[in-house]
């Protein structure tokens, strides 16, 4: 890992002279980790954006520079991704992976408006945040995500409760859906992607996702790389499941 080296040039198509150049939010742990790290395998170059690095984001292998300092939950977060290595450089693929669960009781009787706006700030206005700084530094054939999650889905919501995250989740989807129509015209893609019930530190912990059934970073990320790999601006603005032995499939909204 390098903390600072010099700027990519790449292309949303990988070659052989010129590396696609992937940024990636939420980078120093869970999905956000393995993400660096299969990219960084695939010979990419990576900036690991976070708020703070930790030392297994350290030891990633690859050409790697890590952007510490990103609060996406942050006004400030442009200012400081506009003064970071990451200044200037032409970004191929952008992953919008931050994000916080907002509490692990948000029942009814429970959820305050304090813990909505916390989990907006994150999980829907930082996308939005990170892209608005980064697009002009996109260029045609460009990329970017959003790792949104089934919860998220209204089709899909039979029960109560997760107000905060829910609702910020299902309100990230209509940012990357209306984001997909004003890039469309730029030819950058745009699409929302639900990984499943992950093993990670995220939410209640590995240990009570594990009990919940939940697949491993590994395989979730796996799937995530195939759903960004098969998108096209022809598929710009879905929302997927991606599901690493299953294929990439429509999540409802």
């Amino acid at each position: 890992v390098m903390l600072c080296c010099k700027e990519g040039n790449g292309t949303a198509a990988q070659n052989d002279s010129m590396p696609t150049t992937v940024a990636i939010t939420g980078a120093s742990g869970g999905m956000g980790l393995e993400l660096v790290k299969q990219f960084a395998a695939r010979g990419n170059k990576v900036y690991a954006l976070c708020r703070s690095t930790k030392d297994t984001l350290k030891a990633i292998e690859g050409d790697i520079t890590v952007v510490e300092g990103i609060d996406t939950s942050s006004d400030s977060c442009g200012d400081a991704l506009a003064s970071s290595a990451l200044s200037g450089v032409t970004v191929d693929i952008l992953i919008n992976n931050a994000g916080m669960l907002g509490g692990f009781d948000q029942s009814l009787e429970k959820i305050s408006i304090e813990t909505m706006r916390k989990a907006f700030e994150v999980n829907t206005y930082g996308p939005l945040r990170v892209t608005k700084a980064l697009m002009g530094q996109m260029s045609p054939g460009g990329k970017v995500i959003i790792i949104s999650t089934s919860i998220g889905s209204i089709a899909e919501t039979t029960s109560g409760g997760n107000y905060a995250y829910r609702a910020s989740k299902c309100a990230v989807n209509m940012i990357g859906k209306t984001l997909a129509g004003d890039l469309k015209p730029k030819e950058i893609a745009v699409r929302m992607i639900n990984p499943g019930l992950v093993i990670t530190d995220f939410g209640p912990g590995a240990d009570a996702i594990t009990k919940m059934g939940g697949k491993d970073v590994v395989s979730a990320t796996n799937g995530i790389v195939e759903a960004i790999d098969k998108l096209t601006l022809e598929t710009t603005g879905t929302f997927v499941n991606a599901n690493a032995s299953e294929g990439v499939t429509t999540c409802p909204w």
